[in-house]
């Protein structure tokens, strides 16, 4: 029989060689930073080659570790992607669906109830908030985001675009009206969600509306776009947002919409994502165009 390192010693390895350095991985696996060290250095030991070279401030792979990384990498990639196919292929008909909490309460949740009347024998779980890490090792099947940065492991569909909207709470839609909707020169906080997707909104906004800067003194950065909603809502103070996730705020006037803004074409998506190595099953399929034209046609604007 082929001879193997230690298992839990080689996946500290992949960890650790996945995330970066020690610390993000430890994190990242919700153990301790020393017992991921104790594990490469056993490795090390079996091995008789010496993994990362620590003379540098930051952790890198040896010249002769980078190949056995890469393939590492490779195996574990396979065990994966066998493991996934294992479990949804006695499992086809469940679904673990994942989404950013916004999307989720706003878009998603609504209209779960309505899919499970339509097809009592599919399972829809929703998993929120989630990353791409639980995408990555199979954890969800599939996950709902605003766009994010391109990954070439990941493959995505458009289910819903809409034109981003500057917003108000009614009483500070009025003090803005006074002013002739003069944004450069009053000192109103700028809401930005701290995201990949939005944190140049307001960049983008200045630049195209009034050809300057944004005043970064006046941004104020938030967790999510619920939470930059709540903020607009509570006149703390104005938000580009994206109109779907704020039906039940528009409907009630809890905010309103500054006109006069048309020039801006802040455009967002809300995309699926799967892994690229993981096949669609059936039942995917089904809830995907189950739900496309019901997020269509709740979309604003």
């Amino acid at each position: 029989m082929t001879r193997l390192p230690p298992l839990h010693a080689l996946r500290a390895f992949w960890l650790v060689t996945r995330a970066g350095g020690i610390r993000a991985a430890a994190e990242e696996a919700g153990v301790g930073h020393a017992a991921l060290t104790q594990q490469i250095q056993r490795l090390e030991g079996t091995l008789g080659v010496r993994l990362f070279d620590r003379r540098s401030r930051s952790l890198r792979l040896t010249k002769a570790a980078e190949d056995y990384a890469a393939e590492v990498d490779r195996a574990f990639q396979v065990i994966s992607a066998a493991t996934h196919t294992l479990t949804r292929r006695n499992a086809s008909n469940i679904l673990h669906i994942g989404a950013s909490s916004s999307i989720a309460v706003r878009l998603i949740l609504p209209h779960l109830d309505a899919f499970r009347a339509f097809y009592p024998s599919i399972t829809v779980r929703m998993i929120t908030p989630t990353t791409l890490n639980e995408l990555s090792d199979g954890t969800i099947d599939g996950a709902f985001f605003f766009e994010i940065d391109d990954n070439i492991n990941v493959r995505h569909e458009s289910l819903i675009s809409e034109q981003i909207i500057l917003i108000a709470s009614p009483s500070l839609s009025k003090e803005i009206s006074k002013m002739k909707f003069r944004i450069p020169e009053a000192q109103w906080r700028l809401l930005v969600v701290d995201a990949p997707s939005w944190r140049n909104d307001w960049e983008r906004f200045f630049r195209t509306e009034y050809n300057m800067a944004a005043p970064a003194l006046r941004i104020t950065w938030l967790s999510s776009p619920l939470a930059a909603l709540q903020a607009a809502v509570d006149g703390l103070g104005i938000a580009l947002m994206f109109p779907s996730i704020m039906r039940e705020e528009l409907s009630t006037n809890r905010i309103k919409v500054l006109p006069g803004f048309g020039s801006t074409a802040l455009v967002r998506q809300v995309n699926f994502y799967t892994m690229s190595e993981f096949p669609e099953t059936n039942s995917m399929r089904t809830y995907l165009d189950w739900l496309r034209p019901r997020l269509t046609s709740d979309a604003i604007g």
